[in-house]
């Protein structure tokens, strides 16, 4: 089963009986928060029907699909074919190494989503930036020295100085806010391209524990489409223009629920 259809047909398929409605979130609707829990329920329903070999199937097409536009969005040129060959057949092009670390280390990071027990923390965000970013910046794992600016935004990142104390606070929150999961997701997805912690991979980084958070909740993953590339980073900059996350997890909620 593809899974470019399979959350497109659970929401297409979605029923919503009004009665017995869940209380509203913060961000959420309480009909949103009942479609989450349809799709949430229907994934794990059909995951449980599949084969072996129907499942790593399943997660292959995923992969692909994942990787070549989360690396896109980030200026990465091969294509989606040349990226299954990469992944699949060990077939890798004759030029531009760093580019295919690119597509290999993305690679690594959703294997480890997939299959790490353990628990979001600080090292493990420093782990899988690493992983994401190893022989491509000497600086993978490693918080950045000095300020910098995002190119094409307003907002002005953390100061490095304190970048140790944001991360601990960003984490100290996720353990213990009462939100939502799939809020959750995208406010820390917000709020750690807005740290910026390092000095490259933090939107890779971002959307990769977006994934991470919904998986380990037993929700289905999403793929960030290249081709809404220009829409994602206008929801995060709206955010940053008006002081708050709304923009953002509207986004998502259109992308992940239609």
């Amino acid at each position: 089963m593809k899974t470019r259809n399979f959350l497109s047909r659970i929401k297409h398929n979605l029923k919503i009986k009004t009665g017995n409605l869940p209380m509203p979130s913060e961000y959420l609707l309480p009909i949103e928060i009942k479609k989450l829990g349809i799709i949430k329920n229907a994934f794990q329903n059909k995951l449980d029907t599949f084969s072996q070999t129907t499942k790593e199937n399943f997660f292959k097409e995923f992969m692909i699909r994942f990787i070549y536009n989360t690396c896109a969005i980030d200026g990465n040129r091969i294509k989606k074919k040349a990226i299954k060959n990469i992944l699949l057949h060990n077939k890798y092009p004759s030029k531009e190494p760093e580019l295919i670390n690119d597509i290999l280390n993305s690679k690594k990071g959703l294997d480890f989503v997939f299959n790490t027990k353990e628990k979001l923390t600080k090292n493990l965000l420093f782990k899988l930036h690493e992983i994401i970013m190893e022989d491509i910046d000497h600086n993978a794992g490693k918080l950045r020295d000095h300020d910098v600016e995002i190119y094409g935004s307003m907002y002005m990142p953390s100061g490095y100085e304190i970048l140790e104390l944001e991360i601990e606070k960003l984490i100290q929150w996720y353990k213990e806010t009462n939100l939502h999961v799939f809020e959750k997701a995208a406010i820390f997805h917000l709020r750690l391209v807005s740290i910026h912690p390092f000095l490259d991979g933090n939107g890779r980084l971002a959307r990769l524990l977006f994934n991470f958070i919904l998986w380990k909740n037993k929700y289905p993953m999403i793929v960030f489409p290249v081709s809404k590339k220009k829409e994602y980073f206008d929801a995060l900059e709206n955010c940053h223009i008006q002081d708050s996350p709304r923009p953002f997890i509207n986004w998502m909620k259109k992308l992940y629920l239609g």
